[in-house]
């Protein structure tokens, strides 16, 4: 029987081999099995980390989510119920409430994203970039950002990329980092083979540090950006103002207005 979403905030959907994950930010996950005749269903603070859903990632055979008070992998076998181990443990060595985001950091609640890397994952929050290491459920700190708040994480590979409310993203790839700069206040990433795109919140999308333009699309307001993902081909965008897709290589914008 299907869950009842409507009216439910859904904070993100992923696809693994075998299900389709959709999480709800009141603190629930739901997967559909393959055959598409079962869902599961799985409680914060029950099986998963206390506290609002963020984010949803999935790699071969994992799935990573992330709460507002910790992380969780579950590892897929097809058409049996996923068990979650919980990664709650993270240090507050080294932690100073130098931020309003620092302070709420220390006490576990602003984490953002787990997305998987390298057999382990990376832990995004307001204040923080940490390496969690699944054999021994260590947490590292890579990275603190006392004074602007993160806003997404994004992973190719081995390189990285996250971006914060100042404008800035600091994107670490092939072993170098670097930061780029929008201006605006910056909502999401993704990377695009080897360049990094960056939707802004009411300033539309930017291609490493060159906006992309929109103005042939007669009257549209500059994009509120929400999501950003890719296809190989070209940049899938949600936004405020609806639905769109860029091809980089074409320096096409096409607008879907007719969906169902």
């Amino acid at each position: 029987r299907s869950p009842w979403f409507n009216g439910l905030a859904v904070s993100d959907v992923e696809y693994s081999p075998g299900f389709l994950w959709v999480s709800i930010t009141n603190g629930y996950i739901y997967a559909l099995n393959r055959i598409g005749d079962f869902w599961y269903s799985y409680t914060s603070g029950v099986s998963i980390p206390n506290g609002e859903v963020r984010s949803l990632e999935s790699s071969t055979d994992r799935v990573w989510t992330a709460t507002s008070f910790g992380a969780a992998d579950a590892f897929l076998e097809e058409f049996r119920t996923p068990g979650w181990i919980c990664y709650d443990g993270r240090s507050e060595t080294g932690r100073r409430a130098v931020s309003s985001a620092l302070a709420a950091d220390i006490s576990n609640t602003n984490l953002l994203r787990a997305v998987p890397f390298s057999g382990d994952a990376l832990v995004l929050s307001t204040s923080t970039l940490e390496m969690l290491e699944r054999s021994s459920e260590t947490w590292e700190i890579l990275l603190d950002f006392p004074r602007f708040s993160a806003t997404d994480l994004a992973v190719d590979g081995k390189n990285w990329a996250v971006s914060f409310t100042d404008g800035s993203v600091i994107c670490f790839s092939n072993g170098v980092q670097d930061t780029l700069e929008t201006g605006f206040c910056n909502t999401c990433l993704s990377f695009t083979n080897d360049r990094i795109a960056t939707g802004t919140d009411g300033h539309g999308v930017y291609l490493d540090d060159l906006p992309l333009s929109t103005c042939y699309l007669t009257g549209l307001p500059p994009l509120d950006i929400r999501d950003l993902s890719w296809d190989g081909k070209r940049i899938w965008i949600a936004s405020g103002q609806g639905l769109f897709s860029y091809s980089p290589e074409e320096g096409y914008w096409q607008k879907w207005s007719d969906l169902p």
